[in-house]
């Protein structure tokens, strides 16, 4: 066989190769298909020189076909006639027609029966090698049976690019193994990712602190709930002065609202806790009354003295009149056996008195008694031996009682706070005892009020009376400012604090004072309880002298009935 038959051999064996379109390659990356040569182009050549004789079987040698490669090895390496690109020839326009009884390649040509047995050495020799160098995973490239079902022929399939270009050199081991990397994030992603972490880490912050706040008021509940149940003082010592107080529980009183009135009172702090002990120990039968209670009380003392009731035998009942100093209700009290008179009056410029009136009332150093005047005159009901600051609320109580709504929207509308209307109450206590006359003589100090630039003192002899006989013998040292505070010939308006403790018909006089078409600025009474009233000085002089002259003729008739 020459030359040219070579040729023609190794073009029809290139051109067996068919060239498939694959759909996927798009989506994949093509991947290079080795096909091992034993030698290169030159030893092809060579051998090629060497064995003329048998051109057939160098041809059909799969170790020996010098197929083109898509490696490092240049083209210009290989023979043109190799490296030249042509359409695989069809069975019908092959230019070697298939002869009948042999061994058919894929591109129609035939080979002779005797060389059918080195046709079946070269395809298991192509098949050994695509299994030792193919991919499993590459399904474009496959090794079959040929088309004709007959024929013992083999059919290698590459993929177009995979015949026209260089592939890809395959990644390395450790790339293929390299996870994939995430997505890029867009920036409102970036951003609902950063709100919902801010929104954990505030939500997380949020239920911290409730907790802690929980806990706290946990513990603070617990401790007092221990205090209240054993009348002991964990902080702060167990050296405070035990305070007693009036407690009045009402008839049909459930135990929440004894625990609330006990709580009002300062008996306990927890409310709770008392009615949860009640509840334990399944007491009942607490009975309804005014009790005298401390704060150093244990739930079950308290609970024996609702139980016991408030039939006591040492209890004194006095009567205070309307216009008692302060100074006199504590000698009362101390003939009574219910407290000292040095401790109740010592006690009226204390605090700790629950009251918002008593909160209310100013802060004057140069006023004798704080609460003086609020001390409503009345009769009462005490213990023997009962606390002072017990005493004093039994006081504070009565007079929160008398003072109505009515009174305070009055007090708005003539532009006084309740301590003022004390104050004028005191002075019209002491200056009348007839209710109709109280108001006639409110009516003179407040012309005098409203007219304060012609008439800036009140001129009320009773203050005078109170410096000499309340503050000057109690006071225990000289303080001519807090006399002149309380001098209404001296001080201007109104003074520093009430005189006395008025009764509810002086309250009603400062509130409403009587109307007359003149307008007085002085008034006299002489001892048989005749009031003069006057608009000028020589009118009020004029009623002085006619009051003189009726004291006089009842001190004579006085002195005639003595004799």
């Amino acid at each position: 066989m020459n030359e040219k038959n070579e040729q023609d051999i190794f073009k029809d064996l290139i051109d067996s190769i068919h060239v498939e379109d694959n759909a996927d390659l798009e989506r994949q990356e093509p991947v290079q298909v080795p096909i091992q040569r034993s030698n290169p182009p030159e030893a092809a050549n060579q051998v090629q020189k060497d064995a003329p004789s048998d051109p057939l079987k160098n041809a059909l040698d799969p170790q020996k076909v010098p197929v083109r490669r898509t490696d490092s090895v240049d083209e210009e390496e290989l023979p043109r006639w190799l490296t030249e690109k042509r359409r695989p020839a069809q069975d019908a326009g092959s230019p070697h027609p298939a002869v009948s009884g042999g061994a058919r390649v894929s591109n129609g040509m035939s080979l002779a029966p005797d060389d059918r047995d080195r046709t079946n050495a070269a395809k298991k020799t192509a098949a050994a090698i695509g299994e030792r160098q193919i991919p499993a995973d590459r399904t474009d490239v496959s090794y079959g049976e040929a088309q004709d079902p007959s024929s013992e022929g083999f059919q290698v399939n590459i993929s177009q690019q995979d015949y026209e270009r260089p592939s890809a050199s395959l990644p390395e081991k450790d790339e293929q193994k390299r996870p994939p990397q995430p997505a890029p994030v867009s920036g409102k992603k970036k951003a609902k990712k950063k709100i919902k972490k801010q929104y954990r880490v505030g939500r997380a912050l949020l239920l911290t602190l409730l907790f802690l706040a929980l806990s706290v008021y946990l513990a603070f509940f617990a401790i007092h709930a221990f205090e209240d149940l054993t009348a002991v003082t964990l902080f702060g010592g167990d050296n405070t002065t035990e305070q007693q107080m009036t407690v009045d529980i009402p008839e049909g009183a459930s135990t929440s609202e004894i625990a609330r009135i006990l709580k009002k009172s300062g008996v306990i702090t927890e409310p709770f806790a008392f009615r949860l002990y009640v509840m334990l120990k399944q007491e009942d039968g607490f009975q309804s009354g005014e009790y005298i209670m401390t704060d150093k009380m244990d739930y079950d003392s308290i609970i024996y003295a609702l139980q016991a009731g408030t039939e006591r035998t040492d209890v004194v009942e006095i009567m205070f009149p309307e216009g008692s100093t302060s100074v006199d209700i504590a000698k009362k009290l101390e003939e009574q056996g219910v407290c000292s008179a040095s401790e109740f009056l010592a006690a009226l410029n204390g605090d700790g008195y629950n009251y918002t009136f008593v909160d209310n009332i100013p802060q004057n150093a140069l006023r004798f008694y704080k609460l003086e005047g609020y001390l409503f005159p009345n009769t009462h009901q005490f213990f023997v031996g009962e606390s002072v600051d017990s005493v004093i609320n039994r006081f504070l109580k009565d007079f929160n009682s008398q003072i109505t709504d009515g009174m305070r929207t009055r007090m708005n509308e003539l532009n006084l706070t309740l301590d003022q209307t004390l104050i004028l109450a005191s002075i019209i206590q002491k200056e009348a005892s007839d209710p109709d006359e109280m108001k006639n003589v409110s009516e003179v100090f407040h012309n005098r009020l409203r007219n304060s630039d012609h008439y800036p003192n009140l001129q009320s002899d009773p203050t005078i009376f109170y410096v000499e006989r309340v503050i000057k013998k109690n006071i225990g040292m000289t303080n001519q400012a807090m006399y002149d505070a309380y001098n209404t010939y001296v001080c201007n308006g109104l003074p520093v604090g009430p005189i006395c403790n008025p009764g509810l018909d002086a309250i009603e006089a400062a509130l409403y004072p009587a109307q007359h078409e003149q307008t007085y600025y002085y008034f006299v009474t002489d001892n048989a309880g005749t009031y003069y009233y006057a608009e000028t000085l020589e009118q009020h002089d004029a009623n002085i002298a006619q009051a003189d002259r009726v004291n006089a003729e009842l001190e004579k008739n006085s002195s005639s009935a003595a004799s």
